[in-house]
């Protein structure tokens, strides 16, 4: 496949408008009449303004009703391994940028076998990995040498089996330092999509109650130890055919 890179640098606190950016960039030029967005979770209203047919995909318990709200044209639930689905419209754009949310990787690919099987044949699939490290960098690069310097010297935090999952379809993040360093913002990472199982609004908005109090409690420590915790996202697009 062949592959191009979307490389955003954002604040952690600002993580999920570092994914609308990289979608917004990364939608520039191609087609996407349908985009199927795999652990949709709760909707993304950037990949409906950027569609005439966006259609949502992911596990039990996720609000249909809020995918629907944002203008989705349907909303799927993988409900196991002998879930079969077909869309009326040939797959443009295959959006799993959150690779490492709340799908297990097993079922992950029987989503992603059955997408690419049903795909345009100028389609991409988007995909992010989400780098930390207690540095602080310039927020935009001026050329590719100062670039790889900056990669290079990242820390890099993910579940070891994503590499693993990734080369099955021929794809593989690069090869970075890795590190036991688990930061705290690092716990808001791995609860942030937990909100989208929840039923009503009052667990809501606890959420992000102590989502605020976690960020706050970093921002202090980091503070105090005079570091600067950044995140930078590395966004793929991946020519399927």
């Amino acid at each position: 496949m062949n592959s191009r890179f979307v490389n955003i640098f954002y604040p952690f606190v600002s993580v999920r408008l570092g994914d609308e950016k990289f979608i917004k960039e990364a939608l520039s030029g191609l087609t996407r009449n349908t985009i199927l967005d795999i652990a949709c979770g709760a909707g993304k209203d950037i990949l409906v303004l950027n569609s005439k047919n966006c259609v949502g995909i992911d596990i039990e318990g996720y609000p249909k009703e809020e995918v629907y709200k944002r203008g989705y044209k349907a909303a799927l639930v993988y409900s196991g391994p002998d879930y079969y689905f077909k869309l009326d419209e040939p797959i443009d754009i295959v959006s799993c940028i959150n690779l490492n949310a709340h799908i297990p990787f097993e079922s992950l690919e029987k989503i992603l076998n059955q997408a690419f099987k049903q795909c345009s044949k100028n389609a991409h699939i988007l995909l992010i990995n989400e780098y930390y490290g207690g540095y602080t960098y310039e927020k935009h690069f001026k050329n590719d040498e100062k670039e790889n310097a900056l990669i290079n010297k990242m820390e890099h935090f993910y579940f070891e089996s994503e590499d693993s999952f990734l080369n099955k379809f021929g794809l593989a993040f690069p090869d970075l330092k890795m590190t036991n360093r688990k930061p705290l913002t690092t716990m808001v990472s791995s609860i942030q999509y937990k909100y989208y199982f929840f039923k009503d609004l009052k667990p809501y908005l606890l959420f992000y109650i102590a989502d605020f109090f976690i960020r706050l409690i970093n921002f202090i420590i980091l503070k105090k130890e005079k570091k600067n915790q950044t995140a930078f996202l590395i966004g793929y697009v991946f020519k399927i055919n």
